[in-house]
């Protein structure tokens, strides 16, 4: 049985700096992508940040609601969610 986590994501497209954190009043992890908001660009980037961090391919994330919204959800195949949890909170670069 493969392992299949959804995450909750809000997206900050045009950041200054790439980054990761988890915001526990959101319940979501918060996305930061230099990429801007148009054309998918800062989709794309998200995508490719998580999987970098989570040490997956691309293709093991797939969007299933939002990805024209800052809130959004990211199904990550492969992992259980502890362990994703545990990958993206260790890569946690932005400031609480």
């Amino acid at each position: 049985m493969i392992e299949e986590t959804v995450v909750s994501v809000r997206a900050v497209p045009g950041a200054r700096r790439e980054g990761i954190r988890y915001d526990p009043w959101a319940r979501a992890w918060v996305i930061a992508v230099t990429a801007p908001a148009r054309g998918g660009e800062a989709n794309r980037a998200i995508v490719e940040l998580i999987a970098k961090r989570l040490d997956l391919p691309a293709s093991d994330l797939e969007w299933v609601g939002g990805t024209s919204s800052r809130r959004k959800r990211l199904r990550v195949r492969g992992l259980a969610p502890a362990e994703v949890d545990r990958r993206l909170g260790h890569a946690s670069s932005l400031p609480g």
